[in-house]
């Protein structure tokens, strides 16, 4: 529902991904989603996976947007750590083993899941 309403809005949509890049076109079609992504960036496209931020970094080249307006989404310390470490805002939604973790709390925003969550609420981390 997420996704619709990013792209109902016109807002670009990337896909950083510590996966290799010859599975995430068949990841995307098995989810019947990859007319939302603009682009993506797997691992096998940066020399330094997450943490490190360059899969961040290239993703934000590709889709030409920059990290102060862009939020990032991410379910683990790994992926938040390269998001904030290349700038950009990040929600994350832990597992619900690992919520509690403090680690958790560099987010600007930790939820336990993105099922109802409003445009709206994403908008107010901008303010």
């Amino acid at each position: 529902n997420l996704l619709e309403e990013l792209k109902q809005h016109r807002l670009k949509i990337g896909l950083a991904t510590n996966a290799p890049a010859r599975l995430v076109p068949v990841v995307l079609e098995r989810l019947d989603i990859t007319a939302f992504f603009d682009n993506y960036v797997a691992d096998d496209d940066v020399e330094q996976g997450k943490p490190h931020p360059a899969i961040y970094q290239l993703a934000l080249q590709r889709i030409n947007a920059k990290a102060d307006h862009t939020l990032a989404f991410e379910d683990s310390v790994t992926g938040m750590t390269a998001a904030i470490g290349a700038g950009i805002r990040t929600v994350v939604v832990p597992s619900a083993a690992n919520y509690h973790l403090p680690h958790y709390d560099a987010a600007v925003l930790k939820l336990e899941s993105l099922n109802g969550l409003a445009l709206e609420e994403l908008h107010d981390l901008f303010s």
